[in-house]
This record gives C-alpha cells, structure tokens and sequence, in this order.
C-alpha cells in the first residue's frame, strides 16, 4: 500500500483531543499493519518505523512536534505523546469528576450523549490506575457504563 495515495479524513492532534486522535491512529497503524512498531522498537524493520513516524508526524499540530523531534523511532514518539497526555493523576480523576457532577442536560441529546461518553472513556482510562475508592464519589449512573 502507496501511503501518498491513500487518504484519511485524520483528526489532528491539538492535545485535548488525545482519546480521539489515538483511537483513530491505533486503528490506521493497525490497518497498515505498523502497529506492533509503536508497541516496541523495531529490530530490522527499519521501513515499518519510517512509516509509523509519517502517520504520527503528520498528525498532530505544530506544537506538538516540537514533543517528539527528539524520538528517533515511532515507539518513542508514541511513548513520549502517551506520557504527556495520558494524565493518569489524582488531580484528573478529580477534574474529570467535577466534570461529571456539574453536568447539566443541554440539547441536542446526540451532543449530551457524546459529552458524557467522553468522560466515561477518560475515566475508564485513569480507573486503571486509580483504585475504586478514588473513583468512589462517581455519580452512579457513570459507574453503570463504566
């Protein structure tokens, strides 16, 4: 597969689009077959690496570049974006469940729904990391979907 011939309507990373844009990426490189290269270091396959950086490189904004020049191979690249934005600390857990408490039902229901799922996709993220009594004062109708 010629990846310039190829095109992808590509959500760009801003940084507050971390959840979405990784999704998307972890799908492409899986499709391309690249996406064992973001997991470890290549060994030989240098060409595999090459692509992966392309797809990331162009994916993400300007400022975010200035994270990854350093990265000599996608599985660093990768590793360093999912350091910055993965934010698994308390202080996340908690905004996002301030998030939760101060929601308030606004139409369209489709825009409602997604919002809320976004916060549930966040907190299933840091629930790995946080233990249960941390993501205790969840309202209960998130831990249902959680």
């Amino acid at each position: 597969m010629d990846l310039k011939k190829e095109s992808y309507r590509v959500v760009i990373l801003t940084g507050k689009n971390w959840l979405a844009w990784k999704f998307q990426m972890t799908i492409i490189l899986k499709a391309k077959g690249l996406h064992e290269v973001i997991l470890k270091t290549p060994e030989k396959d240098e060409e595999k690496d090459n692509k992966a950086q392309e797809l990331i490189v162009t994916r993400v904004e300007e400022s975010i570049l200035t994270y990854i020049m350093t990265c000599k191979t996608a599985c660093e690249m990768w590793s360093k974006l999912n350091t910055i934005f993965e934010s698994q600390s308390e202080c996340s857990v908690h905004l996002n469940q301030q998030k939760n408490f101060n929601l308030k039902f606004e139409p369209p229901m489709a825009k409602f729904i997604a919002v809320v799922e976004e916060i549930v996709n966040r907190l299933r993220v840091q629930k790995e990391e946080m233990p249960e009594k941390k993501l205790g004062s969840l309202s209960r109708s998130l831990l249902l979907l959680l």
